[in-house]
């Protein structure tokens, strides 16, 4: 009997999928360690999408190992398709994401699920670490905890957590949150589309300080490409972002992800050549981001530049190059290991609650994100 047949059916079933491709020096540790969670009630989902190497021949070797383990070998389509292929196949009333060159924490699973029970929540989310090799130094599972209402847990989108509320991954959902929405195919930031629609639906989100889940940081992932195709599609995503978080009442965020688009769309500006037909269009786009960022309640000095902008784009461009090159002499080189937020959950209002323990209604209360008191 293999390992997953004798425990698959105890506790909880979570689905987790994992897309997969291009990834074989780094597929075996994501793998392992969702085999080796010590919530073992899994049902592990790796889309093989396409994979040129030995991705495919690697996972058929999981599943023959562990009837956990369920294979999907589909032609390329994107991580967008791959993910959605996973989710339809998905049996678990909770359901999970993992980049196959990441790996998580053992009682990754059996955290997010306690979280989501004890907190009566819908989502549950831990912070990362990110790396550069394979090594991390020893986690403690048990965090500071926070309980979060839709508006709070999307006003963080504005703040130093914003890469971890962002993402798919790291996050525990219940299933029927994604009834209607899926990943947007043939885009990349497929994130950026989605997880702010997710978070608004959420009851509740319950966030851990424990950066459970580990990103290894690699030339040719998604998230370190910056190519046109990445500028247009982050814009895009995060303009629409900025639309939805206004409809939510949520001004002072979504001029945030405003400032974000203008400086993506700034770049895309500059990349597209001049005779390129699309050129006129992110001309366009920038300057209607800059006149909206003119009138925003955003501080005075980035008021101040998109309204320069508007005048002269190309000498605030090269303004801010040599802005970035005098910054960038002061800012630390990446080490092999770095931890993202793990120590405090600054700009959330939310109910604190002790490691451990579940939320009661006497547990104190953090100001609302932006204010001090």
């Amino acid at each position: 009997m293999s390992p997953g047949e004798s425990v698959i059916g105890r506790g909880e079933l979570v689905s987790v999928v994992v897309p997969v491709y291009r990834v074989q020096e780094y597929l075996e540790r994501c793998v392992d360690s969702l085999v080796a969670q010590t919530h073992a009630s899994l049902e592990i989902i790796l889309v093989d999408d396409g994979s040129p190497d030995r991705c495919g021949e690697l996972c058929d070797a999981y599943a023959a190992r562990d009837i956990r383990v369920r294979v999907i070998h589909q032609p390329n389509a994107g991580l967008s398709a791959a993910r959605n292929a996973g989710m339809r196949i998905a049996r678990g009333e909770y359901l999970a994401f993992v980049d196959s060159d990441d790996w998580v924490h053992e009682e990754y699973v059996a955290t997010l699920l306690r979280l989501v029970h004890d907190h009566d929540a819908d989502i549950s989310m831990c912070l990362f670490s990110w790396t550069l090799s394979d090594e991390v130094p020893p986690v403690d599972p048990e965090g500071e905890v926070r309980v979060l209402s839709p508006r709070d847990v999307l006003a963080l989108l504005d703040g130093p957590l914003d890469m971890a509320v962002a993402v798919a991954w790291g996050k525990l959902y219940r299933r029927s949150l994604f009834e209607g929405i899926e990943y947007p195919v043939g885009r990349t930031h497929e994130d950026d589309y989605t997880t702010h629609r997710l978070l608004s639906r959420a009851r509740r989100t319950a966030l851990t300080s424990a950066p459970l889940y580990h990103y290894r940081l690699r030339p040719g992932s998604i998230m370190a490409t910056h190519g046109i195709v990445n500028l247009r599609d982050q814009g895009d995503a995060l303009v629409r972002r900025a639309a939805f978080l206004t409809d939510a009442g949520l001004d002072r965020v979504a001029s945030g992800q405003l400032r974000k688009a203008f400086n993506i769309l700034r770049r895309l500006r500059r990349a597209v050549p001049p005779d390129d037909p699309w050129s006129r269009e992110v001309a366009e786009q920038a300057r209607s981001v800059a006149r909206t960022l003119r009138r925003s309640g955003r501080p005075w000095p980035l008021r101040l530049y998109a309204a320069a902008y508007l005048r002269f784009p190309d000498s605030m461009d090269r303004l801010h190059d040599v802005y970035r090159t005098v910054k960038g002499r002061f800012r630390p080189s990446p080490v092999g290991h770095h931890m993202v937020g793990t120590t405090s959950f600054t700009g959330a209002s939310s109910t604190v609650v002790p490691p451990g323990r579940k939320r009661r209604p006497g547990d104190r209360r953090t100001p609302p994100y932006g204010r001090t008191g």
